[in-house]
């Protein structure tokens, strides 16, 4: 774990994606990074719930020529990894994470 003195902030590094989300769900951790499929096939084999985390700033609507057929919020150089955060964390300070 990371501590950023003066503010509060911390960041925490996970070898488990489903315990990052679930961390996220639980209120553990305010924001979470993973592979982009990975939440879909979770919500799709009841894991997690639909619409319990959202992505920030899903980048497939600014390049109207992507095919990528999942919600990213990385360059296409590793869209495999969306940044999402829980609905009450404060947009400036999701979008300072991205």
């Amino acid at each position: 774990m990371r501590a950023f003195p003066g503010c509060g902030l911390q960041v925490r590094f996970s070898n488990s994606e489903k315990k990052i989300i679930e961390d996220v769900l639980s209120g553990e951790a305010d924001i979470g990074m993973i592979r982009t499929d990975l939440y879909e096939r979770f919500v799709a084999d009841g894991v997690f719930p639909e619409g319990g985390v959202r992505v920030l700033e899903d980048r497939r609507a600014l390049d109207p020529t992507n095919t990528f057929p999942f919600p990213f919020s990385t360059r296409l150089a590793a869209p495999e990894w969306a940044i999402a955060s829980l609905p009450h964390v404060p947009w400036d300070i999701a979008r300072a994470v991205r």
